[in-house]
């Protein structure tokens, strides 16, 4: 045991090797940063693609607004995306409704919601006040899209 002292203190001062024992200790931490960043920014992405994906469902919408869930399930179709529709009678996709367990599994694809309303176009009105949800006779359609996001380093934290 007292042969150890000695070479515990000699050891204490030596500073030979700090910079390579303080990278081997910040390299998990590094790598943990970079991770996140790349989760972040995939997350960012993600979000812009099923905004735009949703903007574009609102005009196909309210160019069709009697027919409004059927032309925004074909919209989604036709461009590949594997999101459904919310209706009255259930979740529309690819021309058809969803059993109970098809749509368990279809909320981690997306889920589209659908609102008629009236847009009105006043530059003096706040830009989310503009439109206004109603049923009779609707002008506009808003699409709100949920849908899990795909995360491939933070469910390594978890």
């Amino acid at each position: 045991m007292r042969a150890l002292l000695p070479l515990a203190r000699r050891f204490v001062r030596d500073t030979r090797a700090n910079v390579a024992t303080l990278f081997a200790l910040f390299l998990p931490i590094m790598i943990g940063c970079l991770a996140l960043a790349v989760d972040y920014g995939n997350l960012t992405l993600q979000d812009r693609k099923l905004q735009k994906a949703a903007d574009l469902a609102s005009i196909v919408a309210a160019a069709d607004i009697v027919n409004a869930e059927e032309a925004v399930a074909k919209f989604f179709a036709l461009n590949n995306h594997n999101i459904a529709v919310e209706t009255e009678d259930g979740l529309l996709l690819d021309e058809r409704y969803l059993t109970e367990e098809e749509y368990i599994d279809q909320q981690k694809r997306g889920v589209a919601r659908l609102v008629r309303g009236r847009y009105y176009p006043d530059p003096s009105i706040a830009a989310n006040l503009r439109f206004v949800e109603m049923e009779t006779s609707p002008d506009a359609a808003k699409v709100t899209i949920r849908k899990e996001g795909n995360i491939y380093f933070g469910s390594l934290f978890t």
